[in-house]
């Protein structure tokens, strides 16, 4: 037995499928908010159970990288953080092949990112004209998620792999500042996006200097309860 979440091809994201639907290519959309998960399970042998129904138990994993993002004031003020663009910059594979029936043990199917054409160059968590906003005082003890417009789009599905020049770009003001500032920070060269793992990039803003960093939490994706994982 195979299995993959029926949520991937509703919404169109395989394509090149098999005649047995063990093989298929899986495409990520550009816009955040049409990304959609993929889960499998590895391929699974079951031994027939000649005097009764046959129970069959499948363990789906995630094959993506799911990144979020938060955002957190390093003091309590009266000010407002406004965000306007969260983009993560690097050289992300479109498509990645997924063969169901490579594993025959219990492990994480493998999804096979095509590097060499289709590469998207940023993903924006913001889709156009959204933005986001949260009183600094909202923020300074507990770093709060950041989205657009519906928080349950807050996440980005990335296809795994190594990224060697990655960037977080945010475009944000503090209050009713008239200028937009824009901060850069890069990711370490050797970043790697592993399948399964779940991303948490905290944007720490300073409403004192106006500095800006980042750090990152990352935990495993399938451990978390079945509400933690928007399909």
């Amino acid at each position: 037995f195979v299995a993959y979440s029926l949520n991937a091809e509703t919404e169109g994201a395989i394509t090149n499928q098999s005649a047995d639907k063990t093989q298929f290519n899986f495409t990520v959309k550009d816009a955040v908010a049409s990304q959609t998960d993929l889960l499998a399970t590895p391929l699974t042998p079951v031994s027939e159970n000649p005097n009764g129904d046959t129970q069959v138990n499948l363990q789906f994993y995630h094959l993506l990288s799911r990144v979020g993002f938060k955002v957190q004031a390093t003091n309590s003020t009266d000010a407002t953080i406004n965000i306007y663009s969260v983009k993560l910059c690097g050289a992300f594979p479109r498509v990645g092949y997924v063969d169901l029936t490579s594993k025959v043990e219990p492990a994480r199917p493998e999804i096979v990112p095509n590097t060499s054409s289709n590469i998207a160059t940023e993903y924006n968590l913001f889709a156009s004209g959204e933005s986001f906003s949260v009183l600094t005082s909202a923020c300074a003890t507990t770093a709060q998620p950041v989205f657009g417009d519906i928080e349950s789009n807050r996440y980005m599905m990335l296809m795994p792999g190594p990224q060697t020049n990655a960037s977080i770009v945010v475009e944000y003001s503090l209050s009713n500042e008239i200028v937009n500032h824009t901060a850069t920070v890069p990711l370490a060269s050797t970043w790697n996006f592993e399948a399964g793992k779940a991303y948490e990039f905290i944007l720490k803003i300073s409403t004192a200097t106006i500095e800006f960093s980042a750090e990152v939490v990352e935990g495993g994706w399938d451990e978390q309860t079945p509400e933690e994982k928007p399909l």
